[in-house]
């Protein structure tokens, strides 16, 4: 078994002796009061006998040299070097394309071919986990099917997995943390830190090795449609500073990190799953900015993800393009003067560089797939993430062909093999660096040990004490009345309705939540509210009659671009009710606005007596249709439920923007007039 292993049945061990409070499958109960420590105290032992398990471990611990690594190389075939540098997903699979399912177990036909390929990594998503038991299983397989026996290589995948916190996680089960955006909103790089320990823990725990995170992205358009929230804000300054503190988190639970997406992906205004982005930013203007917020965390970091995103003003490679046959210039993924020119040689970068997906269209539509690895060999990449779809037999098959082609090109020397080795030594010595070189064969019960370990980390009471100290820490009060004085509401005299739009309805949760927590401290009771109202659930009418016997009015507006905000525009059928409800508040009503995701919606509400930003709109990961194995909790984002109670005196308020909030004309279109500039907020304590 590989040092990872080893260190997880080691914690395993320990955690048998302990008292462990194990948590519900529905949302997790937050501890009012941080949960105590545990004291270990070590049982005494007249003279240890070493175990089979800690010579191997202090075999782990010497370590490979470079020059063992490159003796490795030497010995290995083209097709096991071209198999490491690729990462493929196991998402789905099925007898044909209508009939995949996600992928919970590993198939036959996937464990052949992990077995025939040594490939460098897997990555997972949302829909292979169902809980913490069947994801430690799971990986269990993968590595088994990749370095057990009749495996090509025995060298063990790197496991990677997007759990960034907040709005992009994976995992159903566990802790989401409040997410970037919020952490910005905090001005409190520990508190990134804090949730990089917590998220890598929990990956570490279940067997996975790569977060691909922090997202380094300054998030400096507020028309991006794809970053947004996932950002830390748009100083690239503090951007960075919090992107070294969640690298140092995750680095020390044991996690490898890769930034995203380099060179920076906020400054667009199309998603590159859909489009190809274009940025016409100069290299000086990219150096001012967005390689500033890359620049610190490259020296921790054990992994960078590039960019689908065309730089016209920096990049001069050029491709015809495969949609249009008109010519566009190379996506920073497959560009020699980004990836090589600016990320290693100027910047300095000695590690990984691995691709975005490659099957999204920013590539797909344009570049041939061959052409394209071809390229982003070339350009400096390492991994390519996910070139292709083997969720069939025929994928499988196709897997087959672009492995052969793929082994032909670096043969004839259409694909360097020097540049090959470099990649295949980067990749093992970081794979050397975090034990993933060794790997034995785990017992069925050495695989339990695994399994009752991650049962005590994963949405432990402890980490989710976390996620919420950290929510109540950033949430922003922006505006509190003439007086600063419509805050807080008084939920045992007065009495409210809580509206939110369908487009959200876990929203229902989260007030509950919220309530349940207020009742629990004396700052609710039953009677406090009169419902809380979907408002395309209910007419106007209707709401109006509910809103008759309310003293204050909270509406959950959610802003995930600008365009979800305008109530002119027949898309945005939510935003025109929430605006009429909002116009039907009386005068002797309070009107509280939560802004619950991108916070350029804090102006739009002109008659709002109080407004309040919560940074993250998402309260779950999956549904609560899932089912989840018995003491696994529900993974559930807390930052709306955390404003509610901030709005009802739980807490004071001592978050500030993250970014610059610019007013909007009549047309809901961005003026350049700041309307709240960015380290706003109303501290309602220092």
């Amino acid at each position: 078994m590989h040092k990872k292993i080893y260190k997880s049945i080691l914690c395993a061990v320990m955690a048998a002796v302990m008292t462990v409070s194990m948590v519900s499958c529905n949302a997790p109960e937050v501890p009012e009061e941080k949960p105590e420590e545990v004291i270990e105290i070590a049982p005494e032992v007249e003279e240890p006998v070493e175990t089979e398990e800690e010579e191997v471990a202090e075999e782990l611990e010497e370590g490979y040299s470079d020059d063992d690594i490159r003796s490795m190389i030497a010995g290995m075939t083209t097709e096991q070097k071209v198999a490491q540098m690729i990462t493929i997903d196991v998402r789905k699979y099925g007898p044909d394309a209508d009939n995949i399912k996600p992928v919970t177990e590993l198939p036959d036909e996937l464990k052949a071919m992990l077995n025939k390929y040594d490939f460098g990594g897997v990555i997972l998503f949302q829909d292979n986990v169902t809980g913490t038991e069947q994801c430690v299983k799971l990986i269990a397989d993968i590595d088994e099917a990749c370095a057990g026996e009749g495996a090509s290589g025995k060298i063990a995948p790197l496991i990677s997995i997007d759990q960034e916190g907040g709005n992009v996680t994976r995992l159903p089960m566990g802790t989401n943390m409040p997410g970037n955006m919020l952490l910005g909103a905090t001005g409190n790089k520990d508190y990134a830190f804090e949730s990089g320990t917590v998220l890598g823990r929990e990956l570490y725990a279940l067997g996975i090795d790569v977060d691909f995170a922090p997202v380094c992205d300054v998030n400096n358009n507020p028309a991006n449609p794809i970053i947004g929230v996932r950002s830390f804000g748009d100083d690239p300054e503090a951007v960075s500073e919090m992107s070294v503190s969640m690298v140092e988190g995750l680095r020390a639970e044991g996690i490898i990190s890769a930034l995203k997406h380099f060179p920076g992906h906020g400054n667009t205004d199309t998603d590159s799953h859909t489009g190809l982005p274009v940025i016409e930013s100069s290299l000086d203007e990219l150096r001012a900015c967005e390689l500033k917020a890359f620049e610190g965390a490259l020296k921790e970091t054990g992994m960078v993800m590039t960019a689908h995103i065309v730089y016209p003003n920096v990049s001069t490679e050029k491709y015809t393009s495969l949609e249009d046959g008109e010519e566009i210039t190379l996506p920073a993924t497959l560009s020699k003067t980004i990836l090589t020119g600016v990320l290693r040689n100027e910047m300095g970068y000695e590690g990984v560089i691995v691709t975005d997906a490659m099957d999204m269209d920013a590539i797909a539509k344009h570049i041939d797939r061959y052409d394209a690895a071809t390229l982003a060999i070339d350009a400096g990449v390492d991994m390519i993430l996910m070139p292709v779809k083997s969720s069939t037999p025929e994928g499988i098959a196709d897997m087959d062909e672009y492995m052969g082609k793929l082994v032909s090109m670096v043969d004839n020397g259409t694909i360097s093999v020097e540049r090959v080795d470099e990649s295949v030594f980067r990749i093992l010595r970081l794979k050397a660096d975090y034990g993933k070189l060794d790997y034995a064969e785990a017992s069925a019960e050495d695989v339990e040990a695994l399994v009752t370990n991650a049962k005590t980390i994963v949405g432990s009471e402890g980490n989710h004490y976390t996620e919420y100290e950290i929510a109540k820490e950033g949430t922003t009060l922006i505006y509190n009345g003439e007086n600063d004085d419509v805050l807080p509401l008084n939920a045992n005299e007065d009495r409210g309705l809580i509206i939110y739009s369908a487009a959200r309805a876990e929203f229902n949760l989260a007030c509950e939540n919220a309530f349940e927590r207020l009742e629990d401290e004396g700052l609710a009771n039953e009677a406090s509210l009169v419902g809380f109202v979907d408002v395309e659930e209910k007419s106007i009418d209707e709401i109006k009659a509910m809103m008759a016997d309310a003293d204050f009015v909270i509406l959950l507006n959610e802003c995930n671009n600008l365009d979800m905000i305008n109530p002119e525009l027949e898309t945005s059928t939510a935003a025109k009710k929430m605006h009429e409800v909002a116009d039907a508040v009386k005068d002797e009503q309070k009107l509280i606005i939560v802004s619950t995701h991108l916070p350029y919606d804090v102006g739009v509400f002109d008659n709002a007596d109080a407004v309040v930003c919560a940074y993250g709109k998402k309260c779950l990961t999956g549904s609560m249709d899932n089912e989840l194995e018995d003491g696994d909790n529900r993974a559930y984002g807390v930052n709306t439920e955390a404003a509610i109670c901030g709005i009802f005196g739980e807490y004071e308020f001592n978050g500030t923007l993250p970014v610059n909030v610019y007013k909007l004309d009549s047309d809901y279109k961005l003026t350049d007039e700041i309307l709240y500039e960015r380290g706003y907020g109303i501290r309602q304590y220092e």
